[in-house]
């Protein structure tokens, strides 16, 4: 992933694919899911010599209805019900390709930040990034953290016994 926008798609966890677009600008990867042409999640990653920080990884739950259906109905007057595509595997499909374009791209760390508005959102996110390997340090408070995730550790590398701290089943 060096310059461009290039596409290609993720699959959730029954299988149903779904549009991504990366953008690899300057120091910054940009990548956009879609259900058709309705966006449904992104995340956005800086990355700086060996370390990616990965600033954002939002996957959507509540995604208005789009196309004619949805126009007709509110030419009548009715409500749609909206998407949550939220606990289909996309986050987890995302951050492991991300995961995967870092190693290929010969970054070494992976590092970010939990923000109050996120842990209010979602209480969950510190044992969802544990679970994907990373080592996850909230502050005292417990309203904000850190995750971090070694990809060039002794190891981690393909073919060679999953070390502590290292993304596996991604």
């Amino acid at each position: 992933m060096r310059g461009g926008i290039n596409t290609g798609s993720l699959a959730d966890k029954e299988g149903r694919h779904y549009q991504l677009s990366i953008d690899d600008a300057d120091q910054w990867w940009v990548l956009k899911l879609f259900d058709g042409l309705c966006p449904i999640g992104y995340a956005n990653c800086l990355y700086q010599g060996k370390v990616l920080f990965l600033a954002d990884l939002c996957i959507s739950d509540d995604v208005p209805p789009t196309g004619r259906l949805a126009c007709w109905a509110r030419m009548f007057g009715l409500r749609l019900r909206h998407k949550n595509y939220r606990g289909r595997g996309l986050g987890s499909a995302l951050l492991g390709f991300i995961i995967e374009q870092a190693r290929r791209n010969g970054i070494e760390h992976i590092t970010g930040k939990l923000f109050p508005a996120d842990l209010t959102k979602n209480p969950e996110l510190p044992t969802w990034y544990r679970q994907r390997g990373f080592h996850v340090t909230m502050s005292p408070d417990k309203n904000s953290g850190d995750i971090q995730l070694q990809l060039k550790a002794s190891g981690c590398s393909t073919g060679e016994p999953v070390q502590p701290g290292c993304a596996t089943g991604l």
